[in-house]
């Protein structure tokens, strides 16, 4: 299982007073926090989406934020590879860099697929599985929910050691950064 280092009861993520959305003070996500919303985001990943190392890339059309920490992290720990996109991209944008991956999967804000947002609109001519993601203020992790299943990879859920989840290895590839 996920395993996040640092105290337990130390800040991992401290989220401006601004962006946590209830302008008196900023939310402080713990350590101990950060690796149960990673290992139930891993989990999903892994028993929902069939998520494993021999997965395509999946595409994360996030803003700075909790919800793109923990995907970036549950995708790795599930030994598949994060390909984290610039939300401001253009459709055009989009487009060549989910279509050069081969992401079978990506990962948007909730809103995107009734606001037929460019990085929805791309996934979907590239047959992509789009799920929406947000950060839970209550239970302190990420939703998730599939909103369009297009072509998940196919290789069923990934057991080890008769759990989905899977455990990182030093030789896995974790990120796909790409720059032109």
């Amino acid at each position: 299982m996920t395993s996040i280092r640092g105290d337990p009861s130390d800040a991992a993520i401290i989220v401006p007073r601004s962006e946590a959305g209830n302008g008196t003070h900023a939310q402080i996500i713990t350590f101990s926090r950060l690796g149960n919303a990673v290992a139930t985001l891993q989990t999903t990943l892994a028993s929902t989406l069939s998520l494993s190392r021999r997965s395509p890339a999946v595409s994360m059309a996030l803003p700075n934020s909790p919800e793109l920490v923990v995907c970036f992290l549950a995708v790795a720990a599930q030994r598949g590879i994060a390909a984290p996109l610039n939300p401001a991209y253009s459709q055009k944008e989009f487009e060549y860099y989910i279509g050069d991956l081969g992401s079978a999967l990506v990962l948007a804000p909730r809103g995107a697929v009734a606001s037929k947002a460019a990085v929805v609109v791309a996934a979907r001519r590239h047959g992509a599985a789009i799920a929406e993601v947000w950060w839970d203020r209550l239970e302190m992790t990420v939703g998730i929910e599939v909103m369009e299943w297009g072509r998940v990879p196919g290789v069923g859920p990934q057991r080890v050691n008769g759990e989905d989840v899977a455990v990182a290895e030093p030789g896995d590839v974790a990120l796909v950064l790409h720059t032109r």
